[in-house]
């Protein structure tokens, strides 16, 4: 089975003033069927409206940091295939600024609903930000986990859990708050808890952790077999994978039989004429 991964290079927008409206950038192209994560971190902890361009996203995942000093949202969204070269704007209560992330996954199992969990998060205050443990609804498999931080200034992360790549400190070029800290880790296992990153300061701050399931393996098809012999005494088989392969034999003392040892519901069909 092959693990969900990221789709190029992901895409960042920054908003280094105070505004209500932040207009993210999309990738140039999105493919039909894969998963886009739309990440958005401001500076002071205004609710967040889920965004409405570009038809229809799903929630995962909104928490404030450490007393309300900032505040942290994903959103979720199947593409369509048409969303490329396009924005969302992600609407806060008050004016913010802040940094956007926006990732595509594929090999994904399809549904958000079902093949998306998120972890409770969990606050601090200081220069450890510590997403908390996810588990898996489905259980264990070929699981992409995505360790998520959020603080409010323009600290970076000096270390990160060893065991997830894909670094990325989103810092606000402008120098005010807002700043996304996101990795990822393929792992078979249900469950995973991302070690704390340590950040350059102390700073109130955000982290959780998202697990995404992988498509389910593709199955084989075969193509129905027909075996026919005619003649007296003919065992005509055959040895079909598929729904509808048929065996048939024609003649006196005729056998006819078919082999399903590579499964499938098979049926015989038999005219035995003297």
């Amino acid at each position: 089975m092959t693990f969900p991964s990221l789709v190029g290079t992901a895409v960042y927008t920054s908003f280094a003033t105070d505004t209500t409206s932040h207009d993210i950038n999309l990738y140039s192209t999105h493919t039909s069927g894969n998963l886009i994560l739309l990440f958005f971190c401001d500076d002071g902890g205004d609710d967040m409206t889920l965004p409405t361009q570009q038809g229809t996203w799903t929630e995962i995942a909104e928490y404030a940091a450490w007393a309300n000093k900032s505040r942290t949202g994903v959103w979720a969204k199947v593409s369509d295939g048409t969303e490329g070269g396009n924005t969302v704007d992600v609407v806060t209560s008050g004016v913010e600024s802040g940094r956007a992330a926006v990732w595509e996954i594929q090999d994904w199992g399809g549904t958000i609903a079902t093949d998306i969990d998120v972890s409770a998060g969990a606050t601090s205050n200081g220069s450890s930000c510590d997403p908390d443990s996810v588990t898996a609804g489905w259980g264990a498999d070929d699981n992409l986990f995505i360790s998520v931080g959020g603080s409010d200034s323009n600290d970076v992360v000096t270390t990160w859990d060893a065991n997830y790549s894909l670094h990325r400190n989103s810092v606000n070029p402008g120098g005010n708050g807002g700043v996304l800290h996101l990795s990822a880790r393929e792992l078979n296992a249900s469950s995973d808890d991302p070690g704390a990153m340590t950040l350059a300061g102390a700073q109130e701050n955000v982290g959780f952790t998202i697990v995404i399931k992988p498509a389910a393996a593709a199955g084989t098809t075969a193509t129905a077999v027909v075996a026919t012999g005619t003649g007296a005494g003919i065992d005509a088989a055959a040895a079909v994978g598929a729904t509808g392969g048929t065996a048939t034999g024609t003649g006196a003392g005729v056998d006819a039989t078919i082999d399903t040892a590579a499964g499938g519901a098979m049926t015989a069909i038999l005219a035995a004429i003297a």
